[in-house]
């Protein structure tokens, strides 16, 4: 039960950082996860794939090819493959959090704590702590 329920709320904040997280972030996300892809590929296949799409290699650094690699794809990516790019970052991310710190962000992202300035709004500020306030 506890694999379900984790997964769940994997599936739950990733879904919702993905609605609330600006497109640049995304795609420089996707990129990013990308490039430790193309990084992790042997050499040679990596050399062909850049010769194949963007017409060259640096054989002294392998790391700028790969990277203008992973640019080229993501500036011609429909936007479902930055999506994919950018979730499976972001479900490799949440698979290290342990179950207890995913309830209590699912918590916080649900808006399930509530405060005196919760408006039942999504919005994570309305946590703001008033220090005025006499407990």
């Amino acid at each position: 039960m506890s694999e379900s329920r984790s997964d769940f709320l994997k599936s739950e904040l990733i879904k919702r950082e993905l609605e609330s997280t600006p497109w640049e972030a995304l795609t420089t996300l996707a990129k990013n996860k990308l490039l430790l892809e193309l990084l992790a590929v042997d050499r040679g296949e990596l050399e062909a794939r850049c010769i194949n799409s963007i017409g060259s290699f640096d054989r002294n650094d392998v790391k700028a090819s790969a990277s203008a690699l992973a640019d080229h794809t993501i500036v011609s990516s429909t936007t479902a493959d930055v999506l994919a790019h950018a979730k499976t970052a972001l479900s490799e991310e949440y698979d290290k959090i342990p179950l207890e710190d995913l309830e209590t962000l699912y918590t916080i992202f649900s808006g399930g704590a509530k405060n005196k300035y919760d408006s039942g709004s999504d919005d994570v500020l309305g946590f703001i702590i008033d220090l005025d306030e006499e407990n």
